[in-house]
């Protein structure tokens, strides 16, 4: 696990990664510190520690991450239905 803390000394993110898949389990960063690279930046650290390709799974009603993801080079791979909604399975070959 990685985590972003801000200038107020709170956490402003975090990233976990399930290791043996090279998976990103989860991306958080507080909606308050979004639009600024948090996110990017925690992915960048990853990187430099875990080798790609990942993979991680985003809900299409989460809009705002699926177009983060996207952004970044990420690239739907699958898709599925979780109790939490209709999901696209994103992998990263690159960084």
């Amino acid at each position: 696990m990685f985590v972003a803390i801000g200038e107020d000394m709170q956490l402003v993110g975090f990233v976990s990664v399930w290791m043996a898949e090279p998976f990103i389990h989860h991306l958080y960063i507080n909606p308050s510190h979004q639009r600024f690279g948090v996110g990017r930046a925690l992915l960048t650290a990853v990187q430099q520690w875990l080798p790609l390709p990942w993979q991680l799974k985003c809900l299409i009603k989460n809009t705002a991450a699926l177009n983060f993801y996207l952004s970044q080079g990420w690239v739907a791979v699958d898709s599925g239905e979780s109790e939490d909604g209709k999901f696209i399975t994103l992998q990263l070959k690159r960084g």
